[in-house]
């Protein structure tokens, strides 16, 4: 893959795989499942996330005028901040396994991505050349890091700061539903290769459902709501993909990993919560579904870098 058409889209793989391990070891935890081998993809997403950074770094060096082109654009915008939540997912998931590093993780995720946030609000409130048929689920991707903060923030006792950003991506998220809704039913279908995003809409429900427990220790209605909004979307988007297929493979099949595993660790919060076993099953059963999703993700992935 040239150095210079590198796609920001790579940092999903990071999140996958972080999201993976997070959901791993919650299983291992919560679910009576042993010592699950979560520190294989842990390591995994951390050396992804370095090469990648590493050749983006180059990237910015050799080709700066390419990511100037990227920011302008109304849909990859919207990823820069996927290298934020890429740190903010590898402190979730090192937190135990690598401590100082989640440390470092959290602290610069956390200033990057409110930096990125403002930034790409700044740019979508200035581009008057952003129309609602530029509107997807990408848009969401600023949103959900916001909402990624306070799981580790509050570990490490930042309260405020986590009440901040949670109320921040909880605020725009429920402002930019509406918006997907209007362009998914009332303006041109999403393109194809764009079909695997859908699932981006699980992400801030299942995550903040996560930050939200982090933050109260309790599974009140509110919490319940956000939990069974991102079953309802998950099934959605699911029936959706089986219907519209994905095409041929490209980066974007990653966005489905991070969102389903999410999902499966909120599952994993609420039965270790209140200990109803039909979200543990549901949780496994999907952690299995994901898993199998990853052995034919991989190979394509290595394949399609190789080739292109």
């Amino acid at each position: 893959m040239k150095i210079s058409t590198l796609p920001l889209s790579l940092y999903t793989i990071t999140m996958g795989l972080a999201g993976y391990t997070i959901a791993l070891r919650t299983l291992s935890l919560f679910g009576n499942m042993g010592r699950l081998p979560y520190h294989v993809p842990f390591f995994i997403a951390l050396a992804v996330f370095l090469t990648t950074t590493f050749f983006f770094l180059v990237k910015a060096t050799r080709y700066p005028e390419t990511l100037r082109h990227d920011w302008r654009d109304p849909l990859h915008i919207n990823l820069f901040p996927a290298v934020s939540i890429s740190l903010l997912l590898l402190s979730i998931a090192g937190q135990t396994i690598a401590p100082n590093c989640a440390w470092y993780c959290w602290l610069f995720g956390t200033i990057l991505h409110g930096i990125f946030s403002i930034a790409v609000m700044k740019t979508w409130v200035e581009e008057s050349h952003f129309g609602i048929e530029h509107f997807n689920t990408l848009w969401f991707i600023p949103i959900v890091g916001n909402i990624l903060v306070p799981i580790m923030g509050t570990q490490y006792g930042f309260l405020e700061v986590s009440w901040f950003f949670f109320a921040v991506g909880f605020a725009f998220w429920a402002l930019l539903m509406p918006l997907i809704m209007y362009r998914l039913f009332f303006a041109t279908p999403l393109p194809k290769s764009l079909a695997p995003s859908m699932f981006i809409l699980v992400a801030p429900p299942a995550a903040g459902f996560i930050a939200y427990f982090k933050l109260t220790h309790q599974v009140d209605p509110l919490a319940h709501i956000l939990l069974y909004l991102a079953l309802f979307f998950f099934v959605f988007v699911l029936i959706q993909a089986i219907h519209r297929g994905f095409g041929k493979f490209s980066l974007s099949w990653w966005a489905t990993v991070f969102p389903s595993t999410a999902l499966a660790t909120a599952l994993l919060v609420i039965f270790h919560a209140i200990h109803a076993s039909v979200f543990l099953y549901s949780a496994t059963a999907l952690l299995i579904g994901t898993t199998l999703w990853l052995l034919i993700l991989l190979p394509a992935t290595i394949k399609f870098i190789a080739k292109n």
